[in-house]
């Protein structure tokens, strides 16, 4: 109780007043660089991971102590990459745009663009993935996302579920045989405790002759 007890302190009391001090109410969205004494200039480049990241922190933020006012810096961060970093004529975000929401690097890197033509081809690739949060839990074995993969990508390469919130469910794998090379449970609150996995359903996964693992 103590150890949360600290971290809402420091969320409320350190984290949430700096970035509100980053929002850039002239151009929208926040400004993207600050020196050590958390001073920002107001004309660096936005990058769009730093805004997205931004916009899950508020979001986070408002489940956790559900005031307004961060609800409504969530929207700001929304609005922000949804008028300037989205390219609305090919599809995809931009990397960065420049201070003022005009386009500064308009690269659609493949890790944080679904569109097919993103694919740069086999020859550059060894391992297709992807990264899969359900807001709910709910018994799968990912084979729609496996097969939305493979159409965006290529049949030709071994596919992995690189991050997951919920692990797959190993029952339903064994009947499904899906073909996924490995998962990976995001660290902390994913695997720590049993908020999101149980661990019945862990030791399902290690316990299974179907599951490769160390053992």
């Amino acid at each position: 109780m103590m150890e949360a007890k600290v971290f809402k302190e420091h969320l409320e009391n350190d984290l949430i007043p700096f970035w509100n001090k980053m929002k850039d109410e002239t151009n929208g969205g926040f400004y993207g660089y600050a020196d050590a004494e958390g001073n920002p200039d107001v004309k660096r480049v936005k990058g769009v991971i730093l805004n997205s990241r931004i916009l899950w922190f508020y979001s986070s933020a408002y489940q956790l102590l559900h005031k307004p006012e961060l609800l409504e810096m969530a929207d700001h961060a929304y609005r922000f990459l949804v008028d300037f970093c989205f390219d609305f004529q090919y599809g995809g975000v931009y990397w960065s745009v420049n201070y003022d929401g005009t386009v500064c690097d308009d690269t659609k890197h493949t890790y944080n663009c679904r569109l097919k033509e993103g694919y740069p081809g086999d020859e550059y690739v060894d391992v297709i993935s992807t990264d899969i949060y359900l807001s709910e839990y709910s018994a799968t074995d990912y084979r729609e996302d496996h097969e939305k993969l493979i159409a965006e990508t290529t049949k030709n390469k071994v596919a992995a579920l690189a991050e997951v919130g919920y692990i797959p469910d190993i029952e339903i794998l064994e009947k499904s045989h899906t073909p996924w090379a490995y998962y990976m449970t995001w660290s902390k609150e994913f695997c720590i405790g049993e908020q999101y996995n149980r661990m019945e359903q862990v030791q399902k996964m290690y316990s299974s002759n179907y599951a490769v693992t160390l053992n």
